[in-house]
């Protein structure tokens, strides 16, 4: 009888001891949750600026690099020397020359996005699947090499801000084919 009931105050105190909840700390969302933005640029390292530039033309710097259309670059030259542009300092810079039937069209992002809408929000640029901090009003795209734009105006965590996020598709062989799909629910 006595292990009996030393199994059974042993097998409460177990169950106690272990089956016990640990509370985590998680925020609970729903469909009317507001996007909080986590601004993490400040803490991120500063890397090296790479200027491009198609002929003698600025377009960005190496964050754009995927915007252009390899199929019709005719060469790259590379220059190591350090140079200052619009109070931006470059590591380099990258020269394209694109082929001589290609003839892209370099609008600024800024000016690209008011064509088709009239913004006075602040402006996030998303690139295929990657967000970018950029100068919109200075940096171009080629719109030849440009498949879609998105314009989403977004709430954020501050109770009456939005932003404007402005989603760019480049003509990838992956984004095209990924366009072409047709999905039937």
């Amino acid at each position: 009888m006595l292990k009996l009931s030393n199994f059974v105050l042993l097998f409460f105190t177990t169950s106690l001891l272990f089956g016990q909840e640990i509370e985590h700390p998680q925020k609970k969302y729903s469909e009317d949750s507001e996007m909080e933005v986590v601004n993490l640029l400040n803490s991120a390292n500063a890397e090296d600026q790479i200027a491009l530039f198609i002929e003698d033309q600025f377009i960005a710097n190496q964050v754009l690099y995927p915007t252009l259309n390899p199929d019709n670059i005719k060469s790259l030259e590379v220059e190591k020397e350090p140079f200052i542009l619009d109070s931006a300092h470059f590591d380099g810079k990258i020269i394209i020359t694109y082929k001589d039937e290609y003839q892209p069209e370099y609008v600024s992002i800024k000016d690209l996005i008011l064509e088709h809408a009239d913004i006075d929000l602040p402006i996030v640029v998303q690139i295929d699947k990657e967000v970018l901090d950029l100068d919109c009003a200075l940096y171009k795209v080629d719109t030849n090499f440009m498949l879609k734009l998105t314009l989403e105006e977004i709430p954020t965590s501050k109770k009456g801000h939005h932003i404007v996020l402005a989603k760019f598709i480049t003509k990838t062989p992956a984004n095209i084919a990924e366009a072409n799909n047709i999905n039937i629910k």
